[in-house]
């Protein structure tokens, strides 16, 4: 198997995993506190792997402090738009949303240019978007956090793989970045929580302890497969997750997921395996 097919492997475990990951969030009560609870737990796995590998290079500082302050600012938006969207709309859009992005960013940053297949793909994701936008209980600042989570999205996935790939090793780079990720969320649950906290966050142990099990599960493999594949093609594969996010948000989180929701996911689907493979021409 050669790296790039397993680094696309590794993408489609990571979008099974990390619907799971994001439905545990959505269950609890204070999304922050769920949030939380992930950054520590990551904090206790990550800081032993960080001693054994050593400091990290000086030219590996930036990427890592980059992608920890683009994961808060995206941790924190995913959290609201949690509180306000249902997660059978608020998913979809935030993960749909991503391809689209990162072939903008390609056109306006990088200099690339879309054929009428890719140009045809991304046409296909958004009308997906467009109908859980309209048929879903999402209000227009739902909307935009969630569109906003999908540039998040698209902004740390180009800087995660850039960091994966100058890193000496596969695991220094992950090591210290889960130790940098637990500062910001932790401190952000504290300061806007104050003395309440420590009750909310012993009341979302079920959720937080079930987030922070699924996290790096997801999130390391797809980590992986950014140093492997390329990263375009590794965030399209993520997204088809929303699939998943539809049967999780039927079967474990009770919401009416109607046959507008389930094309539409099918749609961005479809559209984000057309990127794919237009992307690979």
């Amino acid at each position: 198997m050669s790296p790039v097919t397993l680094g696309l492997w590794l993408a489609g475990f990571s979008a099974l995993t990390t619907a799971l990951a994001h439905a545990s969030i959505k269950s609890g009560q204070d999304k922050l506190a769920v949030q939380a609870w992930v950054r520590l737990v990551g904090l206790t796995i990550a800081t032993p792997l960080a001693i054994w590998t050593g400091l990290p290079p000086d030219y590996l500082w930036p990427w890592l402090i980059a992608a920890a302050a683009t994961h808060a600012v995206y941790q924190a938006v995913l959290s609201f738009s949690y509180s306000v969207s249902d997660f059978s709309v608020a998913y979809p859009i935030a993960r749909g949303s991503a391809p689209i992005l990162t072939a903008v960013m390609g056109v306006l940053l990088l200099g690339d240019t879309l054929g009428p297949w890719l140009v045809g793909a991304i046409a296909v994701v958004s009308t997906g978007i467009v109908m859980l936008a309209a048929g879903g209980r999402v209000s227009r600042h739902g909307l935009l956090l969630a569109v906003a989570t999908g540039m998040l999205t698209t902004v740390y996935s180009v800087i995660d793989a850039r960091g994966m790939r100058l890193s000496p090793d596969l695991l220094t780079f992950i090591a210290w970045f889960f130790v940098l990720d637990a500062v910001a969320m932790p401190l952000l649950f504290a300061v806007l929580r104050r003395g309440a906290a420590p009750a909310a966050f012993r009341a979302d142990w079920k959720p937080g302890l079930s987030a922070a099990i699924m996290a790096p599960v997801s999130f390391v493999p797809a980590l992986y497969a950014f140093a492997l594949a390329p990263v375009g093609a590794v965030s399209a594969i993520r997204e088809a997750s929303v699939l998943v996010g539809m049967l999780v948000a039927g079967r474990v989180l009770g919401e009416r997921v109607d046959a507008r929701r389930l094309i539409g996911a099918a749609l961005i689907t479809a559209g984000i395996a057309g990127i794919v493979a237009a992307s690979a021409h």
